[in-house]
């Protein structure tokens, strides 16, 4: 064999090795790229294998790392996806994230429940869902302004009630920089704060009408005490009708003051009871005689029923008297003439059951929730022409829940309201 044939035959076999070496680094190119491709869809394998060459298991192990970082952070992504979720589920305020063009891309359930919505928010426009042009205005300047914008908004639900909504919008801002195109939506936080108004309310009318039943009995006394300074002789008849006036808006500032300090003594927790083992027909009887008497002037009637047999009652005579003569106050002054007032008495269970009813003109069902609150008044130019502060039924109310038990009503209009009270029986 030549020289020739010999170099032929080497450099033959030189190619074939190359080629050879060149097929396995693209084989095992071709199976990385194929796995960066199925890494890239979310496919993973725990092991790798693209050849038997060391820098084929490097790439091996270069992939299986990469796997499982990304497995890693599929599962913190999730996590926190879901601890995010959960958090806006089971907040008490209504939370949404909107984009810059005013479009819901999130929305806890909330939302819905506050604004009374059934349908489908996400991927809703904001004006659309709600409805409301003052958010749409304060939207619009928080992502322009990058300022947190703030507004109230009053929302009629499915049914019919008025609630009043406090919005907040605070724009999404890249913490890296402050400029407008760094802007991408806003976050819309609804907060309920009806119940704050209401009691708001209550309080500026407390302050009215203490004003009212302040000034009218002072007025009165200054008219009257100029007259008697200007006058040096007064006869005696007119000067008795003078003081029998003073005299009647005297009583009337005291009940106003006794009835404020007991009520705050007794939100205080700074009365204590003197229970009694009383008997309840016994103390009804006496109770029910008395205003039979007075309810003669109104000509109105007052029936009892009790049973005799009814279980010993553990109470504080006084106060369960003054409950009494608090609750049927309330039922005369608000019922008409020639109208009869029931109290009725009766074992239920483990508790004695006392109920105040009147033919009077009712409550309307919006109000019956807040008439045991303190100054709340149904009717403000009714109670005040009645002489109401609204203060009895509070007052009435930590009475029983100091003794254990509990107070509620149930009303019709024009048609009479019944006042329930329910107390715990001794123990055996």
């Amino acid at each position: 064999m030549s020289l020739w044939e010999l170099v032929l035959i080497f450099v033959f076999c030189i190619c074939v090795a190359v080629t050879i070496w060149l097929y396995a680094r693209v084989r095992s190119m071709v199976r990385v790229g194929k796995a960066l491709d199925e890494l890239s869809r979310g496919i993973r394998h725990k092991k790798y294998f693209f050849g038997n060459s060391k820098a084929s298991r490097r790439w091996a192990g270069f992939i299986e790392g990469l796997a499982a970082r990304l497995e890693q952070l599929e599962d913190q992504v999730q996590k926190e996806a879901y601890d995010l979720k959960a958090l806006l589920e089971n907040m008490a305020e209504g939370v949404a994230i909107v984009d810059e063009n005013h479009v819901i891309q999130e929305a806890n359930l909330a939302v819905g429940r506050l604004f009374g919505i059934k349908e489908v928010l996400i991927g809703r426009s904001v004006l659309e869902v709600f409805r409301n042009a003052d958010l749409e205005i304060i939207l619009r300047k928080a992502i322009d302004s990058g300022k947190r914008q703030q507004c109230e908004i009053s929302v009629t639900t499915d049914q019919s009630q008025e609630r009043v909504v406090e919005a907040s919008v605070t724009p999404i801002i890249h913490p890296s920089t402050r400029e407008a195109h760094a802007r991408r939506g806003a976050i819309l936080l609804f907060h309920d704060i009806t119940e704050f108004k209401r009691v708001e309310n209550v309080r500026r009318e407390f302050v009215t009408n203490v004003s009212h039943e302040l000034r009218t009995p002072l007025s009165v006394f200054r008219g009257y005490l100029e007259i008697l300074l200007a006058q040096r002789r007064v006869d005696i008849s007119e000067l008795h009708r003078i003081l029998s006036i003073m005299n009647k808006h005297v009583s009337r500032l005291t009940s106003l003051v006794d009835e404020l300090v007991d009520l705050a003594r007794l939100e205080t927790g700074r009365v204590g009871l003197e229970p009694l083992v009383i008997k309840v027909p016994e103390l009804l009887e006496r109770i029910v005689n008395d205003w039979r008497l007075i309810l003669k002037e109104s000509q109105q009637e007052i029936e009892l029923i009790c049973p005799r047999e009814l279980p010993l009652l553990e109470a504080d005579p006084a106060r369960m008297e003054q409950v009494m003569h608090n609750l049927l106050e309330n039922a005369s002054k608000y019922s008409e003439p020639h109208t009869r007032i029931t109290v009725r008495a009766e074992h239920r269970d483990h508790v004695i059951r006392i109920t105040v009813s009147d033919q009077g003109m009712g409550i309307p069902a919006q109000d019956l929730p807040y008439i045991f609150d303190r100054f709340y008044r149904v009717d403000k130019s009714r109670s005040r022409d009645r002489g109401g502060m609204g203060l009895g039924l509070s007052i009435v109310k930590q009475i029983i829940e100091l003794h254990g038990g509990r107070i509620w009503a149930e009303s019709q209009l024009e048609v009479g309201t019944t006042i329930y009270l329910e107390l715990p029986l001794m123990p055996e």
